[in-house]
């Protein structure tokens, strides 16, 4: 997926910097996928996620394109990849992820870029859907409210991603939060 509908949405008068939405998010990719593989251990043979209950295969990758015909398909048992192949449908997944979040999260577009390179990791492990009204609704309501600064209420909800389903919070999401919060949050 490309970001001429990004580039065409900021041109439109959408943009609020200098720089184009669509450049915005792809800084924003370009930072988050080596912090990413730093966290998503590639692993080359799909394996049973207990904590996600899902088939897994590269970087934490759970959808993997069909040979046959390109789709988007669920990992499944045998499936392998290699570091090169798990790389570009990860890159792929950003993405998707950064325009879907664009187009179905509007408060995304006025982050930072370092806020957003937060956000596009949290949409990559949990799913970009993590953001919406019915599944984050104290963040929405907070970036609703007049005069709310978008990565002010972004960072005051990052930490609460840190659990997978109605599970208690996972370490390595609580580490992951922690260490992008480090390399991207605000310094106070």
């Amino acid at each position: 997926m490309n970001f001429d509908a990004l580039e065409k949405l900021a041109q439109s008068g959408n943009a609020t910097t200098k720089d184009t939405v669509a450049d915005k998010f792809n800084r924003a990719i370009a930072q988050v996928i080596p912090f990413s593989q730093k966290w998503e251990k590639f692993v080359p043979d799909a394996y049973w996620d207990d904590i996600g209950k899902v088939w897994t295969v590269g970087h934490g990758l759970t959808q993997i394109p069909d040979a046959n015909t390109g789709k988007l398909r669920a990992v499944r048992q045998g499936d392998k990849l290699t570091k090169d192949q798990s790389a570009k449908i990860m890159g792929r997944k950003f993405r998707e992820n950064a325009y879907n979040m664009y187009m179905n999260i509007p408060w995304m577009r006025n982050l930072s870029q370092k806020s957003l390179s937060a956000a596009l990791d949290t949409a990559y492990n949990a799913g970009w859907g993590i953001f919406s009204k019915s599944k984050s609704p104290s963040l929405n309501k907070k970036m609703s409210a007049p005069g709310a600064n978008p990565d002010d209420v972004y960072w005051s909800e990052h930490d609460t991603y840190t659990r997978s389903g109605a599970k208690s919070k996972v370490p390595g999401l609580v580490n992951r939060r922690a260490d992008a919060r480090k390399k991207w949050g605000p310094s106070k």
